[in-house]
Protein backbone atom coordinates (compact mmCIF):
# COMPACT_ATOMS: atom_id res chain seq x y z
CA UNK A 1 0.00 0.00 0.00
CA UNK A 2 1.55 3.66 -0.79
CA UNK A 3 0.98 5.74 1.92
CA UNK A 4 2.92 8.83 0.87
CA UNK A 5 0.46 10.29 -2.05
CA UNK A 6 -0.45 14.18 -1.20
CA UNK A 7 -4.34 12.91 -0.84
CA UNK A 8 -2.97 10.86 1.85
CA UNK A 9 -1.04 13.24 3.65
CA UNK A 10 -4.28 15.80 3.52
CA UNK A 11 -6.37 13.35 4.78
CA UNK A 12 -4.06 12.73 8.01
CA UNK A 13 -3.67 16.58 8.47
CA UNK A 14 -7.01 16.86 8.08
CA UNK A 15 -8.15 14.51 11.01
CA UNK A 16 -5.17 14.88 13.64
CA UNK A 17 -6.16 14.44 17.09
CA UNK A 18 -3.74 14.55 20.30
CA UNK A 19 -3.67 11.57 21.57
CA UNK A 20 -3.40 12.66 25.53
CA UNK A 21 -5.53 10.64 27.50
CA UNK A 22 -3.32 7.03 28.54
CA UNK A 23 -6.86 5.10 27.57
CA UNK A 24 -7.41 6.58 24.28
CA UNK A 25 -6.02 6.41 20.81
CA UNK A 26 -6.58 8.53 17.07
CA UNK A 27 -7.06 6.24 14.29
CA UNK A 28 -4.64 8.10 11.90
CA UNK A 29 -4.58 6.25 8.42
CA UNK A 30 -6.95 5.37 5.98
CA UNK A 31 -6.55 1.27 6.24
CA UNK A 32 -10.27 -0.43 7.22
CA UNK A 33 -10.32 -1.65 10.33
CA UNK A 34 -11.88 -4.14 12.35
CA UNK A 35 -12.57 -3.51 16.32
CA UNK A 36 -11.23 -5.89 19.44
CA UNK A 37 -9.79 -8.08 16.44
CA UNK A 38 -7.74 -10.53 19.02
CA UNK A 39 -11.28 -10.59 21.38
CA UNK A 40 -9.52 -9.29 24.84
CA UNK A 41 -11.24 -6.26 25.44
CA UNK A 42 -14.60 -5.55 27.52
CA UNK A 43 -16.44 -8.51 27.30
CA UNK A 44 -20.89 -7.76 26.38
CA UNK A 45 -23.78 -10.24 27.65
CA UNK A 46 -20.75 -13.05 26.93
CA UNK A 47 -19.25 -12.19 23.50
CA UNK A 48 -16.39 -9.75 22.71
CA UNK A 49 -17.09 -6.07 22.79
CA UNK A 50 -18.13 -4.79 19.09
CA UNK A 51 -19.00 -8.45 18.05
CA UNK A 52 -22.89 -9.51 18.16
CA UNK A 53 -25.02 -12.95 17.68
CA UNK A 54 -27.24 -13.43 14.96
CA UNK A 55 -29.51 -16.90 14.59
CA UNK A 56 -29.32 -18.27 10.76
CA UNK A 57 -31.58 -21.15 12.06
CA UNK A 58 -33.41 -21.13 15.42
CA UNK A 59 -33.29 -18.80 17.58
CA UNK A 60 -29.85 -16.51 19.17
CA UNK A 61 -28.53 -18.79 22.10
CA UNK A 62 -25.25 -17.66 24.06
CA UNK A 63 -24.31 -21.45 23.93
CA UNK A 64 -23.53 -20.61 20.06
CA UNK A 65 -21.40 -18.07 20.18
CA UNK A 66 -19.05 -16.22 23.03
CA UNK A 67 -15.64 -15.52 24.31
CA UNK A 68 -13.53 -18.34 25.06
CA UNK A 69 -9.82 -19.00 26.61
CA UNK A 70 -6.61 -19.98 24.96
CA UNK A 71 -6.27 -17.10 22.31
CA UNK A 72 -3.29 -17.80 20.33
CA UNK A 73 -1.93 -14.65 21.07
CA UNK A 74 -3.36 -13.45 24.18
CA UNK A 75 -5.96 -14.95 27.08
CA UNK A 76 -9.02 -15.21 25.27
CA UNK A 77 -10.26 -15.82 21.66
CA UNK A 78 -13.93 -16.58 20.33
CA UNK A 79 -15.99 -19.09 19.75
CA UNK A 80 -18.82 -20.55 16.96
CA UNK A 81 -20.77 -23.69 17.34
CA UNK A 82 -23.89 -25.88 15.86
CA UNK A 83 -26.37 -26.81 18.19
CA UNK A 84 -29.37 -29.48 17.37
CA UNK A 85 -31.74 -27.40 16.66
CA UNK A 86 -30.01 -24.18 15.76
CA UNK A 87 -26.95 -22.42 14.24
CA UNK A 88 -24.91 -19.99 15.35
CA UNK A 89 -23.40 -16.73 13.62
CA UNK A 90 -21.53 -13.88 14.87
CA UNK A 91 -20.30 -10.61 12.87
CA UNK A 92 -18.68 -7.49 13.27
CA UNK A 93 -18.78 -4.48 11.36
CA UNK A 94 -15.95 -3.19 9.41
CA UNK A 95 -14.85 0.08 10.17
CA UNK A 96 -13.36 2.53 7.07
CA UNK A 97 -13.06 5.78 9.19
CA UNK A 98 -14.80 7.92 7.19
CA UNK A 99 -13.70 7.05 3.71
CA UNK A 100 -17.09 5.59 2.82
CA UNK A 101 -17.17 1.89 1.15
CA UNK A 102 -14.57 -0.57 0.63
CA UNK A 103 -13.08 -0.17 -2.77
CA UNK A 104 -15.35 -2.54 -5.66
CA UNK A 105 -11.58 -2.06 -7.53
CA UNK A 106 -8.98 -2.68 -4.96
CA UNK A 107 -8.87 -6.60 -3.23
CA UNK A 108 -8.45 -6.74 0.31
CA UNK A 109 -6.89 -9.82 3.12
CA UNK A 110 -9.50 -10.90 5.56
CA UNK A 111 -7.00 -12.99 7.57
CA UNK A 112 -8.19 -15.36 10.68
CA UNK A 113 -6.08 -17.91 13.23
CA UNK A 114 -8.69 -20.66 13.59
CA UNK A 115 -8.75 -24.24 15.69
CA UNK A 116 -11.36 -26.80 17.61
CA UNK A 117 -12.27 -26.82 20.62
CA UNK A 118 -14.01 -30.02 19.96
CA UNK A 119 -12.91 -33.64 19.61
CA UNK A 120 -15.58 -33.43 16.06
CA UNK A 121 -14.39 -31.24 13.30
CA UNK A 122 -16.50 -28.00 12.84
CA UNK A 123 -16.63 -26.22 9.82
CA UNK A 124 -17.23 -22.26 9.88
CA UNK A 125 -18.71 -20.29 6.85
CA UNK A 126 -16.95 -16.66 6.17
CA UNK A 127 -18.59 -14.53 4.70
CA UNK A 128 -18.82 -10.13 4.01
CA UNK A 129 -21.99 -8.14 4.18
CA UNK A 130 -25.50 -8.51 5.42
CA UNK A 131 -25.80 -11.96 6.27
CA UNK A 132 -28.54 -12.64 3.75
CA UNK A 133 -27.16 -11.35 0.75
CA UNK A 134 -23.38 -11.94 2.04
CA UNK A 135 -20.81 -12.62 -0.29
CA UNK A 136 -18.68 -15.78 0.37
CA UNK A 137 -14.95 -15.92 1.23
CA UNK A 138 -14.41 -19.33 2.31
CA UNK A 139 -15.04 -21.79 4.37
CA UNK A 140 -13.28 -22.84 7.75
CA UNK A 141 -13.75 -26.50 6.93
CA UNK A 142 -13.50 -30.45 8.64
CA UNK A 143 -10.10 -31.50 6.94
CA UNK A 144 -8.69 -27.75 7.99
CA UNK A 145 -9.62 -28.38 11.38
CA UNK A 146 -8.74 -31.78 11.12
CA UNK A 147 -5.06 -31.02 10.04
CA UNK A 148 -4.61 -28.86 13.75
CA UNK A 149 -3.58 -31.87 15.49
CA UNK A 150 -5.13 -30.64 18.66
CA UNK A 151 -7.68 -28.84 20.27
CA UNK A 152 -5.10 -26.00 21.23
CA UNK A 153 -3.03 -25.68 17.87
CA UNK A 154 -4.30 -22.86 15.61
CA UNK A 155 -4.14 -22.48 11.69
CA UNK A 156 -4.00 -19.50 9.64
CA UNK A 157 -5.97 -19.10 6.74
CA UNK A 158 -5.91 -16.18 4.08
CA UNK A 159 -8.90 -14.69 1.85
CA UNK A 160 -8.29 -12.72 -0.85
CA UNK A 161 -11.21 -10.93 -2.12
CA UNK A 162 -12.72 -7.86 -4.21
CA UNK A 163 -16.20 -6.71 -2.65
CA UNK A 164 -18.64 -7.51 -5.54
CA UNK A 165 -21.03 -4.16 -4.53
CA UNK A 166 -19.76 -0.54 -1.97
CA UNK A 167 -21.35 -1.27 1.29
CA UNK A 168 -21.18 1.78 3.55
CA UNK A 169 -21.65 -0.32 7.02
CA UNK A 170 -20.30 -3.94 5.66
CA UNK A 171 -20.70 -6.73 7.82
CA UNK A 172 -17.93 -9.29 8.31
CA UNK A 173 -19.50 -13.09 9.21
CA UNK A 174 -18.74 -16.72 10.76
CA UNK A 175 -21.72 -18.90 10.45
CA UNK A 176 -21.65 -22.24 11.94
CA UNK A 177 -22.47 -25.04 8.99
CA UNK A 178 -20.57 -27.82 10.55
CA UNK A 179 -22.34 -31.22 12.00
CA UNK A 180 -24.30 -30.73 15.58
CA UNK A 181 -21.89 -29.98 19.02
CA UNK A 182 -19.15 -29.00 17.05
CA UNK A 183 -17.10 -25.84 17.94
CA UNK A 184 -14.62 -23.68 16.01
CA UNK A 185 -11.92 -21.12 18.18
CA UNK A 186 -11.05 -17.66 15.69
CA UNK A 187 -8.54 -15.32 16.54
CA UNK A 188 -7.04 -12.18 15.47
CA UNK A 189 -9.18 -11.44 13.13
CA UNK A 190 -7.99 -8.65 10.69
CA UNK A 191 -8.88 -6.93 7.14
CA UNK A 192 -6.07 -5.05 5.05
CA UNK A 193 -5.66 -3.94 1.20
CA UNK A 194 -3.37 -5.61 -0.33
CA UNK A 195 -2.52 -6.16 -4.32
CA UNK A 196 -3.02 -8.81 -6.10
CA UNK A 197 0.91 -9.14 -6.41
CA UNK A 198 1.73 -9.39 -2.99
CA UNK A 199 2.96 -12.56 -1.43
CA UNK A 200 0.94 -13.69 1.54
CA UNK A 201 2.27 -12.55 5.12
CA UNK A 202 0.32 -13.48 8.20
CA UNK A 203 -0.65 -10.55 10.14
CA UNK A 204 1.90 -8.13 8.05
CA UNK A 205 0.41 -4.93 9.87
CA UNK A 206 -0.14 -6.12 13.25
CA UNK A 207 -3.51 -5.06 13.48
CA UNK A 208 -4.62 -8.99 14.46
CA UNK A 209 -2.94 -8.81 17.68
CA UNK A 210 -4.05 -5.19 18.82
CA UNK A 211 -5.82 -4.56 22.23
CA UNK A 212 -7.99 -1.72 20.90
CA UNK A 213 -11.43 -1.55 20.10
CA UNK A 214 -14.38 0.81 19.62
CA UNK A 215 -14.61 3.11 22.73
CA UNK A 216 -12.20 3.18 25.73
CA UNK A 217 -9.72 0.00 25.05
CA UNK A 218 -8.54 -1.95 27.95
CA UNK A 219 -5.19 -1.96 26.94
CA UNK A 220 -3.22 -0.41 23.60
CA UNK A 221 -0.67 -2.71 23.93
CA UNK A 222 0.82 -6.44 24.08
CA UNK A 223 4.52 -8.02 25.00
CA UNK A 224 5.40 -11.21 23.63
CA UNK A 225 3.54 -12.26 21.11
CA UNK A 226 2.62 -11.43 17.86
CA UNK A 227 0.39 -13.73 15.74
CA UNK A 228 1.60 -15.01 12.93
CA UNK A 229 5.03 -14.02 13.96
CA UNK A 230 7.84 -15.62 16.04
CA UNK A 231 9.31 -13.23 18.57
CA UNK A 232 12.50 -13.61 20.89
CA UNK A 233 12.80 -11.20 24.37
CA UNK A 234 10.68 -7.68 24.12
CA UNK A 235 8.73 -7.47 21.07
CA UNK A 236 4.75 -7.17 20.85
CA UNK A 237 2.28 -4.60 19.84
CA UNK A 238 1.24 -0.99 20.39
CA UNK A 239 -0.82 1.20 19.71
CA UNK A 240 0.18 4.58 17.05
CA UNK A 241 0.81 7.45 19.90
CA UNK A 242 -0.71 5.92 22.25
CA UNK A 243 1.01 5.69 26.21
CA UNK A 244 -0.39 2.61 27.80
CA UNK A 245 -0.18 3.49 31.62
CA UNK A 246 -1.00 -0.03 32.08
CA UNK A 247 1.59 -1.72 30.33
CA UNK A 248 4.08 1.23 30.25
CA UNK A 249 4.27 0.26 26.72
CA UNK A 250 3.98 3.66 24.47
CA UNK A 251 4.97 4.75 20.88
CA UNK A 252 5.48 8.38 21.62
CA UNK A 253 6.33 9.84 17.48
CA UNK A 254 5.10 9.25 13.95
CA UNK A 255 1.84 7.96 12.44
CA UNK A 256 1.34 5.38 9.59
CA UNK A 257 -1.21 4.22 7.56
CA UNK A 258 -3.05 2.08 10.43
CA UNK A 259 -3.49 2.55 13.88
CA UNK A 260 -1.12 -0.49 15.41
CA UNK A 261 2.87 -1.18 15.01
CA UNK A 262 4.86 -3.85 16.16
CA UNK A 263 7.73 -2.78 18.51
CA UNK A 264 11.07 -4.38 19.63
CA UNK A 265 13.48 -3.48 23.03
CA UNK A 266 17.32 -4.18 22.95
CA UNK A 267 17.94 -7.14 21.92
CA UNK A 268 14.46 -8.14 20.54
CA UNK A 269 13.74 -10.12 17.29
CA UNK A 270 10.63 -10.84 15.43
CA UNK A 271 10.65 -13.41 12.40
CA UNK A 272 8.28 -14.86 10.02
CA UNK A 273 8.72 -17.73 7.07
CA UNK A 274 7.67 -16.24 3.12
CA UNK A 275 6.58 -19.24 1.74
CA UNK A 276 4.77 -19.58 -2.21
CA UNK A 277 8.16 -17.67 -3.32
CA UNK A 278 9.54 -18.86 -6.98
CA UNK A 279 13.00 -19.25 -6.81
CA UNK A 280 14.70 -16.90 -9.34
CA UNK A 281 11.89 -14.53 -9.05
CA UNK A 282 11.78 -10.87 -8.53
CA UNK A 283 10.26 -9.31 -4.91
CA UNK A 284 10.72 -5.93 -3.73
CA UNK A 285 10.11 -5.94 0.51
CA UNK A 286 9.04 -2.94 2.05
CA UNK A 287 8.35 -2.10 5.59
CA UNK A 288 8.06 1.48 7.64
CA UNK A 289 10.10 2.07 10.86
CA UNK A 290 10.70 3.69 13.34
CA UNK A 291 12.21 4.36 16.51
CA UNK A 292 10.56 6.42 20.00
CA UNK A 293 11.96 9.60 21.02
CA UNK A 294 14.46 8.15 24.08
CA UNK A 295 16.92 6.78 22.40
CA UNK A 296 18.31 5.73 18.83
CA UNK A 297 17.39 2.33 17.79
CA UNK A 298 19.45 0.31 15.38
CA UNK A 299 17.58 -2.34 12.77
CA UNK A 300 18.95 -5.19 11.20
CA UNK A 301 16.56 -6.37 8.67
CA UNK A 302 17.15 -9.70 6.39
CA UNK A 303 15.56 -12.03 4.00
CA UNK A 304 17.36 -15.21 3.86
CA UNK A 305 20.80 -14.82 4.04
CA UNK A 306 20.60 -10.78 2.08
CA UNK A 307 20.68 -8.09 3.73
CA UNK A 308 18.03 -5.49 3.51
CA UNK A 309 18.95 -2.78 5.95
CA UNK A 310 21.48 -2.24 8.73
CA UNK A 311 21.26 1.06 9.97
CA UNK A 312 20.69 3.38 12.99
CA UNK A 313 16.64 4.74 13.65
CA UNK A 314 16.21 7.91 14.89
CA UNK A 315 12.46 9.20 15.63
CA UNK A 316 10.70 11.23 13.14
CA UNK A 317 9.34 13.40 15.64
CA UNK A 318 5.59 14.41 16.19
CA UNK A 319 2.95 13.34 13.57
CA UNK A 320 5.28 12.56 10.38
CA UNK A 321 5.45 9.45 8.39
CA UNK A 322 7.13 6.71 9.55
CA UNK A 323 10.11 6.37 7.52
CA UNK A 324 10.27 3.59 4.61
CA UNK A 325 12.69 1.10 3.59
CA UNK A 326 12.47 -1.14 0.64
CA UNK A 327 14.75 -3.68 -1.05
CA UNK A 328 14.85 -5.34 -4.08
CA UNK A 329 16.02 -8.78 -3.76
CA UNK A 330 15.89 -12.86 -5.96
CA UNK A 331 14.53 -15.59 -4.27
CA UNK A 332 16.59 -18.04 -3.86
CA UNK A 333 14.55 -20.64 -2.18
CA UNK A 334 10.47 -21.19 -2.36
CA UNK A 335 10.53 -19.91 1.56
CA UNK A 336 12.59 -17.64 2.52
CA UNK A 337 13.19 -16.23 6.68
CA UNK A 338 12.14 -12.57 7.33
CA UNK A 339 13.44 -11.41 10.69
CA UNK A 340 13.85 -8.23 12.24
CA UNK A 341 16.19 -7.69 15.03
CA UNK A 342 16.77 -4.23 17.29
CA UNK A 343 20.20 -4.45 18.80
CA UNK A 344 20.88 -0.87 20.51
CA UNK A 345 20.60 -0.52 24.42
CA UNK A 346 18.04 1.27 26.03
CA UNK A 347 15.94 1.95 22.86
CA UNK A 348 12.48 0.96 21.05
CA UNK A 349 12.27 0.27 17.38
CA UNK A 350 8.65 0.83 15.78
CA UNK A 351 7.70 -1.47 12.27
CA UNK A 352 4.46 -1.44 10.60
CA UNK A 353 3.09 -2.49 7.16
CA UNK A 354 5.18 -5.02 5.99
CA UNK A 355 5.06 -6.31 2.81
CA UNK A 356 6.33 -8.76 -0.28
CA UNK A 357 5.91 -7.77 -3.34
CA UNK A 358 6.24 -9.79 -6.80
CA UNK A 359 7.84 -7.95 -9.61
CA UNK A 360 9.11 -10.43 -12.45
CA UNK A 361 9.75 -13.96 -12.89
CA UNK A 362 13.45 -15.39 -13.00
CA UNK A 363 15.54 -13.60 -15.78
CA UNK A 364 18.15 -16.44 -16.61
CA UNK A 365 21.86 -15.67 -17.82
CA UNK A 366 24.04 -18.04 -19.47
CA UNK A 367 25.64 -20.05 -16.75
CA UNK A 368 23.00 -19.77 -13.98
CA UNK A 369 21.10 -22.67 -13.31
CA UNK A 370 19.10 -21.85 -10.74
CA UNK A 371 17.89 -18.54 -11.25
CA UNK A 372 19.21 -16.62 -8.82
CA UNK A 373 20.40 -13.58 -11.31
CA UNK A 374 24.42 -15.17 -9.99
CA UNK A 375 26.91 -17.69 -12.01
CA UNK A 376 28.62 -19.40 -9.05
CA UNK A 377 29.38 -22.24 -7.37
CA UNK A 378 26.10 -23.51 -7.40
CA UNK A 379 26.17 -23.91 -11.23
CA UNK A 380 29.35 -24.97 -10.77
CA UNK A 381 28.60 -28.09 -9.10
CA UNK A 382 25.38 -28.73 -11.22
CA UNK A 383 27.16 -29.09 -14.58
CA UNK A 384 29.59 -31.20 -13.26
CA UNK A 385 26.73 -33.58 -11.25
CA UNK A 386 25.00 -34.01 -14.38
CA UNK A 387 28.25 -33.70 -17.29
CA UNK A 388 28.17 -35.99 -20.31
CA UNK A 389 24.71 -36.71 -19.54
CA UNK A 390 21.37 -36.18 -21.81
CA UNK A 391 17.84 -35.18 -21.78
CA UNK A 392 18.75 -32.20 -19.33
CA UNK A 393 17.04 -28.88 -19.40
CA UNK A 394 18.55 -25.62 -18.20
CA UNK A 395 18.03 -26.47 -14.55
CA UNK A 396 20.64 -29.06 -14.78
CA UNK A 397 23.22 -27.21 -16.92
CA UNK A 398 22.08 -27.90 -20.72
CA UNK A 399 22.21 -23.74 -21.19
CA UNK A 400 22.47 -24.26 -25.18
CA UNK A 401 19.32 -26.73 -24.97
CA UNK A 402 21.02 -29.07 -27.42
CA UNK A 403 19.89 -31.90 -24.64
CA UNK A 404 23.46 -32.42 -23.46
CA UNK A 405 25.37 -31.01 -20.43
CA UNK A 406 28.48 -31.15 -21.88
CA UNK A 407 32.00 -29.11 -23.04
CA UNK A 408 30.30 -26.39 -24.20
CA UNK A 409 27.94 -25.62 -21.26
CA UNK A 410 31.04 -26.06 -18.80
CA UNK A 411 32.73 -23.27 -20.59
CA UNK A 412 29.36 -21.52 -20.50
CA UNK A 413 29.87 -21.50 -16.85
CA UNK A 414 33.45 -20.55 -16.52
CA UNK A 415 33.37 -17.69 -18.69
CA UNK A 416 30.40 -16.27 -15.93
CA UNK A 417 31.79 -17.50 -13.38
CA UNK A 418 31.73 -15.32 -9.76
CA UNK A 419 29.22 -12.83 -11.53
CA UNK A 420 26.11 -11.22 -11.22
CA UNK A 421 23.02 -10.45 -13.32
CA UNK A 422 20.44 -9.49 -10.96
CA UNK A 423 18.98 -6.67 -9.51
CA UNK A 424 20.00 -7.16 -6.43
CA UNK A 425 24.05 -8.30 -5.95
CA UNK A 426 25.23 -9.44 -2.58
CA UNK A 427 28.80 -11.08 -1.48
CA UNK A 428 28.63 -14.66 -1.70
CA UNK A 429 29.17 -17.73 0.43
CA UNK A 430 32.81 -18.59 -0.71
CA UNK A 431 32.85 -22.56 -0.68
CA UNK A 432 35.57 -24.51 1.62
CA UNK A 433 38.96 -24.90 0.22
CA UNK A 434 38.72 -28.57 0.79
CA UNK A 435 35.36 -28.53 -1.27
CA UNK A 436 37.01 -26.19 -3.90
CA UNK A 437 39.62 -28.37 -4.52
CA UNK A 438 37.59 -31.50 -4.82
CA UNK A 439 35.42 -29.53 -7.69
CA UNK A 440 38.60 -28.36 -9.29
CA UNK A 441 39.78 -31.80 -9.44
CA UNK A 442 36.91 -32.89 -10.48
CA UNK A 443 36.91 -30.25 -13.22
CA UNK A 444 40.78 -31.17 -14.29
CA UNK A 445 39.61 -34.57 -15.01
CA UNK A 446 36.72 -33.44 -17.43
CA UNK A 447 39.16 -30.80 -19.26
CA UNK A 448 41.73 -33.56 -19.81
CA UNK A 449 38.74 -36.20 -20.78
CA UNK A 450 37.00 -33.42 -23.31
CA UNK A 451 40.43 -33.02 -24.73
CA UNK A 452 41.37 -36.83 -25.40
CA UNK A 453 37.78 -36.36 -27.04
CA UNK A 454 38.56 -34.07 -29.24
CA UNK A 455 42.37 -35.42 -30.15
Amino acid sequence: MRIASASFIGLVLATLVAATDAQAYTWWGPSPLIYNPSFETQYTGGLPRSWYRQATTGTISTALSGTTTNGIDGSYAMFVASGETNTGSVYTSIQTNGTGALSTTKQYWVQVFYAKSTLADPSVAVSYGPLATAQSLGTLNTSDFAALGGTSTYGFVNYAFTPTSALTNPHLNFTSVGAASTTARIDCVTIIQRDADEVVLMNPSFEGSSMLGDGTPRNGSRVGTIAGWTTTNSAGVVAINVSDSNTGIISDNGITNSYAAAFMDQNGEMSQTITGLTVGAHYQLSYLYNATSAATAHIEATIGDLIAQDADVTAVGGTNLYNTNTYEFTATAASMLLDFQQTAASARLLLDNISVKFLSGPSYHDGDANGDSWVDFTDLTTVLGSYNQSDKAWANGDFNADGWVDFTDLTTVLQYYNQSFGASASSRAVPEPSTLLLTVAGLVGLLAYAWRKRK
